[in-house]
């Protein structure tokens, strides 16, 4: 008998296993997509419609009618004034926690061995110790009475309190998302091959001029993470400001809390349909700056 007779052929096969694969991945798929649409598209859907509604003053019934007046007073004063010290405080924290990471990241992918890991626990040991605490903590340092103070006063005859101003804030979302700067460039800084430095440094190339050439570029997914990542979580900031702006710097993010807590539902809506935009746009950039770095390592592979 024939051995061939009734064989499958081979490209048969594949063909079915790969539909049979994408018949189970499909499937495996259902849930998340479920899960996504019941927690977050369903939401969105209704926080968006709701930036385009009028709540009655008396009832806080909200009549979605497709106006545009929520958007439009989000944009004016106050709440433009607010969303814009929003953005250059978190532009200013973004750029000082790049300052301080980067060089710490750079001396983190330097280590060598197993001294490497107690290096990175003390790096990442403020994570310890809650959010709020340390904020606290910072408002005890800062105010009149606190170190800073007596030092300033001490050195230069003027005490320097920062409580309850915006140099406080900046100082607590520097201090609290310090590290979340850290660990993306580190992971950046750490693939970055010894050889191709070493192939700078072979060229005649100078430290800063491989620094500035070679380093910094192949950096740059990371460093558009941190500055990403910073950014979007200071931007929005609650805590910091309602602890150590006490109530006379507020940021956009207490605002949004104050109005979609029942204030103004269909205003808070509206702002943070503006903050998703943002966040989308900032997002957008990280992704092409990744993309760009890829095609970049595949161009010198």
């Amino acid at each position: 008998m024939d051995e061939g007779v009734g064989r499958v052929p081979r490209f048969l096969v594949d063909q079915h296993a790969r539909r049979r694969g994408t018949t189970l991945w499909s499937l495996a798929t259902i849930p998340d997509l479920l899960w996504a649409l019941l927690f977050f598209a369903a939401p969105l859907a209704i926080l968006i419609a709701f930036s385009f509604g009028t709540e009655d003053s008396y009832t806080f019934e909200i009549d979605i009618n497709g106006t545009l007046d929520r958007y439009r007073e989000a944009l004016t004063t106050p709440y433009l004034e607010t969303l814009l010290r929003s953005l250059a405080l978190g532009l200013i924290t973004s750029v000082v926690c790049l300052v301080i990471a980067f060089p710490t990241a750079l001396a983190l992918t330097r280590i060598k061995g197993t001294a490497r890991l107690p290096v990175l626990f003390v790096v990442l040991f403020p994570f310890v110790v809650s959010f709020t605490v340390r904020t606290y903590a910072w408002l005890g340092i800062l105010r009149a009475d606190g170190p800073v103070a007596q030092l300033t006063n001490s050195v230069f005859g003027q005490p320097l309190v920062l409580a309850y101003t915006p140099g406080g804030i900046a100082v607590g979302m520097i201090h609290g998302y310090l590290v979340l700067a850290i660990l993306p460039l580190y992971a950046a800084l750490d693939r970055i091959p010894l050889s191709v430095l070493d192939a700078a440094d072979d060229l005649g190339a100078r430290p800063f001029r491989t620094f500035r050439l070679v380093t910094v570029p192949m950096a740059m997914p990371g460093i558009i993470a941190a500055l990403a990542l910073v950014g979007i979580l200071a931007i929005g900031e609650f805590t910091v400001p309602a602890i150590l702006g006490g109530g006379k710097t507020l940021l956009i993010g207490n605002v949004l809390a104050e109005q979609a807590g029942g204030a103004n539902q269909p205003l808070g809506a509206a702002i943070a349909v503006i903050l998703m935009l943002l966040f989308t746009l900032l997002g957008a950039i990280n992704l092409l700056s990744r993309r760009r770095a890829h095609r970049l390592e595949l161009n010198q592979s």
